[in-house]
């Protein structure tokens, strides 16, 4: 069955459209899915398309229905869907940097461009003067460099792709050509990228704007500090002072901002940087003594702790982070990608660019050292609290030195409290968790304090509105950096001062589109009316009172509650459920009791009432103030100097709390000086409403892309539900709810000319002028039969859906049209086809038969040519061989040459050495023996003349014992005896005689083995011999000289002479055949052989004593040659590097 398909609904969705499909149940509204708050599922969105549009046939209600297909699949069909729950995508959402230039203004089409361009790290997009910059995680310094920088100057928005330094060049431009002031609102939630998005803003008006001298040099001059940094790198430094004091870790973001800031730059009339002034709202304060787990404190006290020097660290009694109770609540101490040491070097580096002094710094960091150690006093007792320790004794010491106050003053501050009452002073003792209050209220307010007085500061260092012509010019731009919208699952105070800042942020916006929305009208010529809204007024009066409610608003409940004593948080939850019951947007939950709902312009947001009063009050205890004013530091003591101007308008805000000041002035002092919190911010925000009035806005809307901080994921729903909380998709709306779809009409005519152009054959669309354009495009819509489009001067204005309507005609119109082009081209395309396949065949054939013809004629060629090429390349490779095999001999007879000259050069020079080698040695050894022999003769000589005198002695003894012994007969009775001797001597002569020519034969023989190199030097010593025994030649008989020739020798005669057993065997005989003979007086032969290297001692001779006495002779022949043979054996010790020497005597 054919699916019936309605005329409006099949103009829209035609056949294989792409659209979005939602998979949770939304209800329209306007355009856009209206939820009902945050906390509800956001819709997802699946990409499909059309199957066919039927009319639905149920009885109860006729609704249109069609039927999709998945796009990413071919067979999973949705069903039956509603038709008005459906969108149509757009086309090339990459290329869209401005959402209101797309096709189709709805929540799906939206999220799809934001992710396509995130995707391709285009991380900034337009809608329409509003910038959406999607955070990225992660460093992209291709767009922020200088090239980048100056491309932006002298440029209108939309001229360059979506960025901050557009936005930034657009208020610069308006403020210096118009002389009007400007505002940048940077909104978005945390780790949204506020804080960096103004610093890229700061840091491009910073380079935009020249600074100027004269200026800076008045300012040097009515400054008290020397080294003055210029105004917009003081500026520009502010920064990490603000953020070490005012940024803490949280769940969501690593730095985030616990404060609101709006700095406001002043320029000249030439666009020079001239002051400037920082204004900052709604401080956590209780970050400073409670932090949640995975969370930090602020960042300063991390940065003292890890970055100080030792001296400093001496100096403040500091210890780790680990020791510190207000830091030790979280395990989580590090940021993981920032540095607190270096982080500290910056803050000290941003001290010194602002002018703070030496003392001044030191104060700011005995204050915050101070804060740590009063975290670290505890207390105990039932009913008075005590300090717990010693160690709490010693935190309060170290306090107490820190902040230049009394000790035991400061103990009697957190422990009692005065109460004045007519009766005089009541010390009332605190019990323990009242003394932790105390304690804790006393660490946020000086805290508080300290980074008001750091503002101020920087405020006083960096402004210079003491011109009078500077100070009225209307030339400033102010950058907003504020908390975006909040919704947890436990809210309180912070959140709901959040709120209520983007509640009236959000108001301010609303108005100012719909102005530029009706300038543009008015500009256009377009009969336009008040367009319908969402206003959030009812929602201001509920949280701030007055206007439509005549009840008291939700902030002046509380602050009325803080004042009243005794009132509990329940107290406090029932006036709000009993006040606020019949106003439209409050509303109270009945699951909880001690909570209510504010249904916020971004969705429902419950609060607790538990917290609401204590961090509302901003009260000091007499005690406290009298404490700090007791201080010797001149800082502390000015941070709690007050104005009786200031204490009463915090409490003017109607006629009860005057009422009580009155009370105060006239005696009934609290012990209180109570200022609320709540008050004072919606002062501020009062006096930023009233600047931002006088501002032209700009807008720039920060977005988290998933709340892991991941780089590179973005989340669909949770995109959504920021778009929703930045007004962004209000702002959609709103555009939607006029005329959303502005095209200029040339373009809008070139484009539709297809659906009118029967009636005007004779245009071409190309060449269209104004004119013709605007009837092109009149006849088109009113052939279209749409309602309440208009025609300005430039542009087409259409209302929602009608270029939807527009698009499915022309989408039917080109399907036409495509397939008549299909059908002809095809034809074309065979026809074509055929053609160059018919000559295809005929060249291919035609290069075939060419290539066989050419194959047999090669053959032909072939042989011969093979053949001479063999033959010259067989030459070829012998003549190389031959070259290479005489290359090689030539290299080898060349090699052998220089070895052999290599060899003989060699041999030559060991002849040469060892010849000169010989020759010294031999001179060498000459020497010595000749100069052994020239010593030994002296020597003996002496040693002859000295026992010559002992031989005269015996002989003059022995003469005169014989001439006795002659006288009294002893030779007569010792005659045979004597004649027995005579008998025996002669004897041993004739064996002395038979030897002798044994012996001389011997030595004969013994004289042909000497070895003699040098035969001069052999006839030198055989001259010598001669000389000294004179002998006539060797070997002859010696002839004993006369006895008393002789030196005594008689010391020799006891000595036993061995023969050495390594002299030659012929030595050993002769010894034994001299000794043999010995005892022959007559004619005594001897031959005396001696050893080459032979020393005094070693002979060839051995004597008895009994041998000598018996023979007196033969003692004088043996003393003689026992005094040759040392002599020779003296001179030849000294030749032991000659050959043996035989000498025959």
């Amino acid at each position: 069955m054919a699916p019936i398909q309605e005329e409006g609904l099949g103009t829209i969705f035609s056949h294989g459209a792409p659209i979005w499909v939602p998979t949770v149940e939304v209800q329209p509204q306007n355009g856009l899915l209206k939820k009902k708050g945050l906390a509800n599922d956001t819709p997802k969105w699946t990409s499909a398309k059309v199957e066919r549009v039927e009319k639905s046939t149920s009885q109860e209600e006729e609704q249109d229905e069609k039927f999709l297909q998945q796009q990413n699949s071919k067979t999973v069909l949705f069903g039956k869907v509603d038709s008005e729950l459906c969108y149509l995508q757009n086309e090339h959402d990459v290329d869209v940097d401005d959402l209101v230039k797309s096709d189709f203004l709805h929540e799906p089409g939206v999220l799809q461009t934001l992710r396509a361009r995130y995707e391709s790290d285009e991380m900034y997009t337009f809608s329409s003067n509003i910038l959406i910059a999607i955070n990225p995680h992660k460093r992209m310094p291709h767009l922020t460099t200088p090239d980048v920088q100056i491309g932006y100057h002298n440029t209108i928005l939309g001229e360059h792709p979506p960025h901050v330094y557009a936005i930034a060049e657009q208020a610069f431009s308006v403020m210096l050509n118009d002389g009007q002031k400007q505002a940048i609102l940077i909104s978005g939630e945390s780790g949204a990228g506020k804080t960096e998005s103004a610093k890229m803003v700061m840091q491009y008006l910073a380079k935009r704007a020249q600074p100027a001298s004269v200026y800076q040099d008045k300012f040097k001059r009515q400054s008290s500090f020397t080294e003055i940094a210029p105004i917009e790198e003081q500026v520009l430094e502010s920064n990490p002072l603000l953020e070490a004091f005012g940024n803490a870790k949280t769940m969501r973001n690593n730095n985030s901002s616990r404060f609101g800031k709006f700095v406001e730059m002043r320029f000249d009339d030439f666009g020079h940087v001239c002051g400037a002034q920082i204004s900052v709202f709604l401080l956590e304060r209780s970050r400073v003594v409670q932090v949640s787990k995975g969370e930090r404190s602020y960042h300063i006290f991390y940065q003292l702790c890890k970055g100080a020097t030792d001296e400093q660290r001496s100096k403040y009694h500091l210890k780790s982070v680990e020791e510190f109770r207000y830091l030790n609540q979280s395990d989580t101490s590090e940021l993981g990608d920032r540095d607190d040491v270096e982080e500290f070097k910056l803050c000290l580096n941003a001290m010194r660019t602002i002018g703070m002094s030496t003392g001044e710094q030191d104060s700011v960091f005995r204050i915050v050292a101070a804060i740590l150690h009063l975290g670290n006093i505890t207390f105990m007792g039932s009913d008075e609290a005590e300090f717990s320790g010693s160690e709490a004794e010693e935190s309060a010491q170290n306090c107490a030195d820190l902040l230049k106050i009394p000790v035991q003053q400061l103990k009697t501050a957190l422990t009692k409290r005065n109460l004045k009452n007519t009766a005089g002073i009541i010390v009332t003792p605190l019990k323990v968790p009242a003394a932790e209050e105390s304690r804790d209220a006393l660490a946020k307010t000086i805290y508080s304090r300290l980074f008001d007085w750091l503002v101020s500061a920087i405020k006083e260092k960096i402004s210079f509105f003491r011109d009078t012509k500077s100070a009225t010019s209307d030339r400033t731009i102010g950058i907003l950096d504020i908390y975006g919208f909040e919704s947890f699952e436990k809210n309180s105070f912070e959140q709901l001062c959040i709120n209520l800042a983007n509640e009236k942020l959000q108001q301010q916006f609303n108005h100012h589109v719909l102005e530029g929305e009706q300038q543009q009208y008015i500009a256009e010529g377009i009969s336009w009316s008040y367009v319908d809204f969402v206003d959030n007024q009812d929602c201001l009066d509920l949280l701030e009172g007055g206007g439509k409610n005549k009840a008291k608003g939700i902030f002046p409940l509380i602050d009325e509650a803080c004042k009243m004593p005794n009132v509990t948080y329940q107290n406090l939850a029932n006036s709000l459920r009993t006040q606020l019951a019949g106003l439209e947007r409050f509303e109270a939950p009945k699951k909880d009791p001690n909570a209510f709902t504010v249904d916020h312009y971004a969705g429902e947001v419950t609060y607790q009432t538990n917290q609401l009063m204590d961090k509302n009050r901003d009260y000091v205890a007499s005690e406290h103030q009298a404490l700090m004013m007791a201080s010797n530091d001149v800082l502390l003591v000015s941070l709690f100097e007050e104005s009786d101007d200031q204490n009463s308008d915090s409490n003017s805000e109607n006629s009860s709390s005057n009422a009580n000041v009155r009370n105060a002035r006239n005696g009934n002092q609290s012990s209180f000086k109570l200022s609320s919190v709540g008050f004072q911010f919606r002062k501020q925000l009062t006096e930023l409403a009233n600047k931002l009035n006088q501002c032209q806005p700009h807008y720039i809307r920060c977005i988290k892309p998933n709340k892991f901080s991941k780089s590179g994921l973005l989340v669909p729903e949770f995109i959504l539900g920021q778009l929703h909380a930045l007004g962004i998709l209000v702002a959609v709306r709103i555009a939607c709810a006029g005329y959303p779809t502005r095209r200029d009409i040339v373009q809008f005519g070139q484009k539709y000319f297809m659906l009118v152009q029967e009636q005007f054959k004779n245009i071409d669309p190309r060449c269209m002028n104004q004119e013709v354009a605007r009837k092109v495009c009149e006849s088109v819509l009113e052939q279209s039969n749409l309602n309440g489009w208009q025609m300005g001067f430039t542009k087409v204005f259409l209302r929602t859906g009608q270029l939807a309507v527009l698009e499915g005609e022309r989408g039917r119109v080109l399907n036409k049209f495509a397939r008549k082009i299909q059908a002809a081209w095809r034809g074309k395309y065979v026809r074509d086809q055929f053609v160059r396949i018919k000559a295809a065949i005929i060249v291919i054939q035609s290069c075939y038969r060419g290539h066989l013809g050419r194959v047999v004629a090669q053959k032909i060629l072939e042989e011969p040519a093979a053949l001479i090429i063999q033959n010259v390349w067989k030459a070829h490779k012998v003549r190389k061989f031959v070259k290479t095999i005489r290359a090689v001999i030539v290299m080898q007879k060349f090699s052998r040459r220089y070895e052999a000259v290599k060899e003989q050069k060699k041999h030559k020079s060991a002849v040469l050495l060892q010849r000169w080698f010989r020759r010294v040695q031999s001179r060498r050894n000459l020497r010595k023996v000749i100069a052994a022999a020239i010593i030994q003769k002296w020597f003996r000589g002496y040693q002859i003349r000295k026992e010559t005198k002992y031989i005269f002695a015996a002989r003059k003894i022995q003469k005169s014992i014989r001439a006795y012994l002659l006288r009294s007969g002893y030779y007569t009775n010792k005659l045979f005896v004597k004649n027995n001797q005579g008998a025996r001597i002669a004897k041993i002569a004739r064996k002395l005689r038979s030897m002798s020519r044994e012996s001389a034969q011997m030595v004969k023989e013994a004289a042909l083995m000497v070895q003699v190199q040098n035969e001069g030097q052999v006839q030198k010593m055989q001259d010598m011999f001669k000389q000294l025994l004179g002998a006539s030649d060797v070997g002859e008989t010696i002839i004993a000289p006369k006895p008393e020739n002789i030196p005594n020798m008689s010391k020799y005669v006891d000595r036993n002479f061995s023969i050495n057993r390594q002299q030659p065997k012929m030595t050993r005989m002769i010894s034994r055949r001299f000794t043999s003979t010995v005892g022959d007086a007559d004619g005594v032969r001897a031959a005396v052989g001696v050893g080459a290297g032979a020393g005094v001692g070693d002979g060839a001779l051995r004597f008895r004593k009994s041998n000598l006495l018996a023979a007196p002779e033969s003692f004088v022949l043996i003393r003689r040659l026992r005094f040759i043979q040392v002599l020779f054996a003296a001179l030849i010790k000294q030749m032991k590097n000659m050959s043996s020497i035989w000498i025959l005597c």
